[in-house]
């Protein structure tokens, strides 16, 4: 069942990147001139080509792989309903799950910046977005108040995180294009680009077969460059912070909701979350 449900998420991400590629390409557009929108137009088309076959094998996909998983999934409920007893005590195995996947994105966080390197990132923003949903799945364990106050504080993270992911990946996909259209120089060539060493872009340039990409690649580092300041400033500044804060005042409230008193008059102390 895990295999089946994980090929359907990796069906159903690659056509997610397109779509976000797409829309990032049409950002970076932007501001570019005849001659580089014509160049940008021909690579935003070979981007709707590949997001088209990226959906179709996404709706083969659902129609082969989702009636059974969905039949086992109904199963599992069942045989969980079943074993499950009158008191199983789901507000502490709540708060235990919340403390744990807390913990991972905690552990997963402090080695991420600044190298933000492509696979711990990603790991980093799936674990923020489960904590989220966790989060927001049952209300009666925590306060509304305070899971919109952790909430608020991962935002900006899952933002900036989803942000950085997509732009990596629209990169690897525009290194290919460039190979596919300017011979398999133009990858070491774009990729130089991408990390903003001038003679990268100079080459590129000399040799570009596909016009706009250059303009692309300089819009592209561009961008990187200003979700690092965004990442420095969360990681450095308040953001890292605050969310700690909050996930410790969540952690403090028991099951039903209120603070314990003692513990109420300890956080005023401290000055409470900003």
């Amino acid at each position: 069942m895990l295999r089946d449900l994980h090929k359907l998420m990796r069906d159903s991400d690659t056509t997610r990147n397109a779509q976000a590629w797409l829309s990032l390409l049409d950002v970076l557009a932007e501001g570019s001139t005849r001659q580089e929108s014509e160049g940008v137009a021909q690579i935003r088309g070979r981007l709707v080509l590949h997001l088209r076959e990226a959906a179709d094998q996404t709706q083969v996909a659902i129609r082969a792989r989702y009636p059974p998983l969905r039949d086992a999934l109904y199963e599992w409920a069942e045989i969980v309903a079943r074993h499950a007893g009158p008191d199983v005590g789901m507000a502490a195995l709540f708060q235990m799950r919340t403390a744990d996947v807390w913990r991972r994105l905690e552990t997963a966080l402090s080695p991420l910046w600044p190298d933000m390197e492509d696979e711990p990132s990603h790991h980093a923003r799936l674990l923020a977005k489960r904590l989220r949903y966790l989060l927001e799945s049952d209300e009666t364990v925590y306060t509304r108040a305070s899971i919109d106050g952790v909430i608020e504080a991962l935002k900006p993270l899952q933002s900036l995180l989803g942000e950085w992911r997509d732009s990596q990946f629209f990169g690897a996909w525009l290194t290919d294009a460039a190979a596919a259209s300017c011979g398999a120089h133009a990858r070491e060539m774009l990729v130089a680009a991408l990390r903003e060493d001038v003679r990268g872009f100079a080459i590129l340039q000399e040799h570009e077969g596909l016009p706009g990409l250059v303009y692309l690649a300089t819009r592209l580092s561009a961008h990187l460059a200003v979700l690092r300041v965004g990442l420095n400033a969360w990681f450095a500044g308040e953001g890292h912070t605050l969310l700690r804060q909050r996930m410790a005042a969540i952690q403090k409230v028991p099951h039903g909701g209120e603070m314990d008193p003692l513990q109420a008059s300890a956080q005023e102390s401290d000055g409470g979350l900003r």
